[in-house]
């Protein structure tokens, strides 16, 4: 019968849809698992500690991979040089010490980058930044990093407080706390 065949028909042609999409999900699931793996993650921040720009229960796409580490560098202190001349542009004392405030930590933290052995400002338009060290993790910045006593991995984020050659003194009970530089060799 007639109706029976078209019946039929529309059977076949629902389950080639379904095979067609089964197969491209099944073709997609490794890539989006690996590009996961490798390149990016999803991480939870938990705790009060990187309040206001981050508060508990925010999730974050985390990179991991760091593609020309010292270009990124280098565009970083383009942009904070830019919006430290932004701010004294605007003529108000409160942002004349927040640029001054900037200027210092930018220079604070090339020196320490420079100490470190990472070039501050790596050459433009070479290669050269490919093969460069990994960006120092300075103080003021959100780290994540994986758990060690985790099994499966778990990742954790947090701010950077200190690094080595600065001891860190908390004076209040509500945690918050000084960083005081130890001069090398002193």
């Amino acid at each position: 019968s007639p109706e029976r065949h078209w019946a039929n028909e529309q059977a076949n042609e629902m389950s080639s849809i379904r095979r067609r999409y089964l197969a491209s999900v099944a073709t997609a699931l490794p890539i989006a698992v690996w590009f996961n793996d490798e390149f990016y993650s999803i991480v939870r921040v938990k705790g009060s500690s990187m309040e206001p720009e981050l508060i508990d229960g925010d999730v974050v796409l985390v990179r991991k991979a760091d593609f020309f580490p010292g270009a990124q560098r280098q565009r970083d202190h383009e942009i904070l040089s830019l919006a430290g001349k932004a701010r004294v542009e605007g003529g108000r004392a409160e942002d004349d010490d927040n640029a001054a405030r900037d200027a210092l930590d930018r220079d604070r933290s090339r020196r320490q980058e420079e100490r470190a052995g990472f070039p501050a400002f790596p050459i433009r338009g070479s290669w050269l930044p490919l093969w460069t060290c990994p960006p120092s993790v300075l103080p003021g910045e959100v780290c994540v990093f994986r758990s060690p006593s985790a099994f499966p991995p778990v990742l954790h984020m947090k701010r950077v407080v200190a690094i080595g050659g600065q001891r860190v003194r908390i004076p209040d009970r509500k945690g918050r706390g000084a960083v005081q530089t130890i001069p090398p060799y002193g």
